[in-house]
């Protein structure tokens, strides 16, 4: 009975929203700029939390379709100025809403981090723009748990591979950070490729200097996001017509420089940046170092689909760096540790705004991401006596076997005396994505409802070698075990979450 009369009330309410959502009513619009009053292209505008989204054209004006009337927030976003909201009235024949830009003040007087409560989040999510990143010097993303409430202050450096791990103490062998996923520009970071990885995504290939802000999310915000357990960061980067921008960084151990552009191209923004980035641990040997070298593109434009606004992001980027000890005078003569981070990451959205009362907004995703993070080692080593190095895959029984006499043998007898081992570890994870995402938002006099549904593929894989040694003589006991033998991880996700609020 209870059952019947809780569907009976949803349905009434659900067709209170359909009736109420009447036909579509055009909100236009115009933004300009404080500075000079000039017109602001590119700027998105966000109408109040429907989430119905558009662009503004060369003439700093824009036309939004809203199925509803009623009382909402206009918003106003582009790189280079400060964000802008107005308050307006949306019915038939409505006026055009102006909305003033003010451009970023560099020069500020203090840097706040904010915490603010949304409403499309079922938990508090944490806004960090990049002010407080440069105020404090983050070099590493996974470093801006210290400006959260009741952050501990570190000292920044790329030689820690720092990972984030939110909701978590210490000690719990990289579970939590395996449970905090890193977006950037709304494509997942992935390391399930990685072998033997445990612990969470590394984030040191990310320029921080091309950040525009930086959100984080504990817990769950969404059904969207059903593989992770801790929490989400969600990294954006600079987007938008901007000036040249040059940052000098430096602190005791890292050095920073980096440029970047935002160009306007009649069509589209083009976002470019180059940064550059050494850190070391110790002032007194600063030639055992971890270097960052990244570049960054991104195209956006807008077009239109059926008279409706069509958002094209192309996004590109990477990173060739990695840590070298082979310069270092104070090492062991002739050792050495070298590590390759090379990451070469690109995805293709595609947001549409389709204007229907049945359809708020279509997305369709693509993303792939290559890695190259191979491992050389060259260290020495020494024996008395001959020992057995076992590389059987196999079980059975085996007799040592001298390596000049047979080099492909089971178990070789190793040498005795002082010399060099020099092993590989060759780790290449690779990892595809592919999404689709619709979203139908209604309001009406008493209640709201907002509906997602979508569909997502991936695929992760390593093309990697696995551990391997240049002169099987040396070799301890070792056993091959190729990565790229091992098969493909595909996974597909389907997913439905609607949500209903009542008016209070």
């Amino acid at each position: 009975m209870v059952k019947r009369a809780l569907i009976i009330v949803l349905s009434l309410v659900v067709a209170q929203a359909l009736r109420a959502a009447g036909t579509s009513i055009t909100v236009p619009g115009v933004v300009t700029s404080t500075a000079d009053g000039a017109p602001v292209e590119f700027a998105t505008i966000v109408l109040g939390s429907d989430e119905q989204w558009g662009m503004t054209d060369q003439q700093g004006r824009f036309a939004l379709q809203m199925s509803h009337g009623g009382r909402t927030a206009v918003k106003a976003t582009c790189v280079g100025y400060e964000p802008a909201e107005a308050m307006v009235i949306i019915a038939p024949g409505m006026d055009t809403v102006r909305l003033v830009m003010r451009p970023s003040n560099l020069m500020l007087e203090q840097v706040v981090v904010t915490a603010q409560r949304k409403s499309e989040h079922a938990t508090t999510s944490y806004l960090i723009d990049s002010h407080a990143l440069n105020n404090q010097q983050i070099i590493n993303i996974g470093d801006v748990g210290t400006l959260l409430p009741g952050g501990k202050t570190v000292n920044s450096s790329l030689m820690n591979d720092t990972r984030m791990a939110l909701r978590a103490e210490g000690g719990e062998m990289g579970n939590a950070a395996f449970g905090t996923a890193v977006e950037v520009d709304g494509q997942r970071l992935q390391n399930n490729a990685e072998v033997g990885e445990t612990d969470g995504v590394s984030t040191r290939a990310i320029s921080t200097t091309n950040v525009a802000s930086i959100e984080v999310v504990p817990g769950i915000p969404s059904v969207e996001y059903g593989d992770l357990s801790n929490g989400i960061v969600k990294v954006n980067t600079k987007r938008g017509h901007t000036p040249w921008e040059i940052t000098l960084s430096t602190n005791p151990h890292t050095k920073q420089v980096a440029v970047s552009k935002g160009f306007d191209l009649s069509r589209g923004v083009l976002n470019a940046s180059l940064e550059h980035t050494r850190s070391y641990s110790s002032l007194a040997s600063p030639h055992t170092a971890y270097q960052r070298n990244t570049a960054t593109l991104n195209y956006r434009t807008q077009a239109s689909l059926a008279r409706h606004p069509l958002l094209v992001n192309v996004n590109l980027s990477g990173n060739v760096g990695g840590y070298n000890s082979k310069a270092d005078p104070d090492q062991f003569a002739d050792t050495y540790t070298r590590m390759r981070d090379r990451v070469l990451r690109g995805s293709l959205r595609v947001d549409w705004n389709p204007g229907q009362r049945w359809l708020s907004s279509l997305m369709l995703q693509a993303d792939f991401s290559l890695a190259d993070k191979r491992r050389t080692s060259l260290y020495n080593d020494n024996r008395s006596s001959a020992q057995a190095q076992i590389h059987a895959l196999e079980a059975g029984y085996y007799i040592s076997t001298d390596y000049d006499a047979d080099p492909q043998a089971p178990i070789i007898l190793g040498p005795t005396g002082y010399w060099m081992v020099k092993s590989f570890n060759d780790n290449r994870p690779r990892s595809t994505l592919l999404k689709l995402k619709a979203q139908w938002n209604q309001q009406g006099q008493a209640v709201k409802n907002r509906a997602m549904a979508g569909v997502e593929w991936s695929a992760t894989g390593n093309g990697g070698r696995g551990t391997y040694y240049d002169d099987m003589r040396y070799a301890p006991t070792w056993r091959e075990y190729r990565y790229d033998h091992l098969p493909w991880m595909h996974n597909v996700a389907v997913y439905g979450e609607d949500r209903l609020t009542l008016a209070t």
